[in-house]
């Protein structure tokens, strides 16, 4: 387990992202990382790096429900 704020090093680092909400922390959305291994970080300048940060990054600024059973996507 990693708990990170900086979304290019969950990238790098995870196979899986879990988002949180703010106050109350809840899982608000899961992520599977497509991106294969190893990985450099001359990735990150990458468009599928970039995609899946601004998705992340959207994510954050809204997070959305949040996730009771199963995976929302």
């Amino acid at each position: 387990v990693l708990v990170t704020h900086d979304v290019e090093e969950a990238l790098l680092l995870s196979d899986r992202i879990y988002v949180m909400t703010a106050r109350p922390g809840r899982m608000s959305r899961i992520v599977d990382v497509p991106l294969a291994r190893p990985r450099a970080y001359d990735l990150v300048s990458s468009p599928a790096f970039t995609a899946l940060k601004a998705d992340l990054l959207a994510t954050l600024r809204d997070p959305g429900p949040v996730v009771s059973q199963g995976v929302r996507r």
